[in-house]
């Protein structure tokens, strides 16, 4: 008891961690929105590059040694805050620009940055933000449709959700109130929406070309099934290859897909919680963003699922169909065996009778040639014979006979033991 009380407490510094637990904390913290006040510019950009292109921008942006464990980069460039962050399978890079909506500046510093010829862009927006109303109607004037309302935080959002010349997505926004800090946090949630809208959709084209291949190899499925239907059985060889192929040809389709129609069920997710968070309220005649994006996103959603859904039935419909295939070449086989052994047997019955003749004139032989051998020896006590010498070999015929013949049963008996 006193050894116990002498005991000095564990130290935190003591505590065995789990390996994960550092990165499980700053997961939460990973990607920090930045404060963005009603006279900035943001350009984002989602993209694809190798690792040691990724290392080449950090270093470009100021960043000495390898990738750390960090899922973000925050530097100051220039006059521009560059915020780099590490997602599952890309990239993005975020310019906050404190000198005003001129992203002139922003444009030459993604430039200076990203190796045109290294990286492959797939998400690029622009946030414009706006010091009153007039300014951003004024911005909807450009004869695009427009669509937009006011969201949570006081901020009136408009855009077309169409590229500019340059291939950006531009939108509009002014916000009448709130912290440079909570102005921040919506427009981040503004761009995730945009980021994940674009990725989910990523999964649209892909569904896409495999329905084509999913339509070929159902019409090849239902023309083996229909040929399996009609009782030919010598092609039954054949359409066991083609679809032992056609089997293998689909789920190579589906592990190329699984992954991208993974991803986009995920990033639909995340577009469905960005848009709940958003609380975008309806403005005079525009239709909102949420509502357009549900409107669009949705049915692409649908077919993505649908071409999932199709590729998995038609695998597990080849699948039956090779099964089925398998016993009927199973059941050939055990057909075609059985009549071999009934061959085979039908055979042997045939051999044992040609044994058996074979065996008969075997022992009238061995009989002719042992009277032959017997009658010098009876020829040579011809004069000790109550009979004629031929009397005797006369009389020994049938009784060699018998001898052999026994002989020989006693031999094809212990043969056949």
């Amino acid at each position: 008891m006193d050894d116990a009380m002498n005991t000095p407490p564990k130290t935190p510094s003591t505590w065995n961690y789990h390996e994960d637990r550092a990165a499980i904390i700053a997961e939460p913290h990973a990607r920090p929105a930045l404060g963005v006040t009603p006279s900035d510019g943001i350009l984002y950009v989602g993209f694809i590059c190798e690792k040691a292109v990724l290392l080449q921008i950090l270093s470009k942006l100021g960043h000495v040694g390898d990738l750390n464990d960090s899922r973000h980069y925050i530097f100051k460039y220039n006059s521009a805050l560059v915020k780099l962050e590490q997602h599952t399978e890309f990239v993005s890079l975020t310019i906050l620009n404190r000198d005003g909506n001129d992203l002139a500046s922003a444009d030459n510093l993604l430039r200076d940055v990203l190796p045109i010829d290294d990286v492959v862009l797939i998400v690029q927006t622009k946030i414009v933000m706006c010091k009153s109303t007039a300014i951003l109607v004024k911005n909807m004037a450009n004869g695009q449709r427009m669509f937009g309302g006011t969201m949570r935080g006081n901020l009136e959002v408009r855009s077309s959700l169409l590229p500019d010349e340059q291939g950006v997505i531009v939108y509009y926004v002014y916000s009448s109130a709130g912290s440079p800090d909570e102005i921040g946090r919506r427009i981040q949630r503004l761009i995730e929406m945009e980021n994940y809208r674009t990725m989910a959709l990523l999964g649209l084209p892909a569904a896409r070309r495999a329905s084509v291949e999913i339509s070929k190899a159902e019409g090849r499925l239902k023309i083996a099934i229909d040929e399996m239907n009609s009782g030919r059985d010598e092609d039954e060889k054949r359409l066991f290859d083609v679809l032992s192929k056609l089997s293998r040809d689909c789920n190579t389709l589906q592990t190329d897909t699984r992954f991208r129609f993974s991803a986009s069920r995920a990033y639909y997710a995340l577009v469905q919680q960005r848009l709940v968070s958003l609380e975008e309220e309806k403005f005079g005649d525009l239709q909102t963003i949420t509502g357009f994006v549900s409107s669009r996103l949705d049915p692409s959603m649908a077919t993505i699922e649908s071409a999932a859904a199709r590729l998995g039935t038609l695998i597990d419909d080849l699948g039956r169909a090779l099964s089925l295939l398998r016993t009927r070449i199973d059941l050939d086989m055990a057909r075609d065996n059985q009549l071999l052994l009934r061959s085979m047997d039908e055979r042997h019955h045939q051999q044992v009778l040609i044994a058996q003749t074979v065996e008969g004139l075997s022992a009238v032989a061995i009989t002719y040639y042992s009277i032959g051998l017997l009658g010098y020896v009876i020829k040579s006590f011809d004069i000790y014979l109550p009979v004629s010498s031929t009397a005797a070999t006369a009389i020994a015929v049938p009784i060699v006979l018998i001898g052999v013949w026994v002989f020989l049963r006693k031999m094809r008996s212990k043969w056949h033991g």
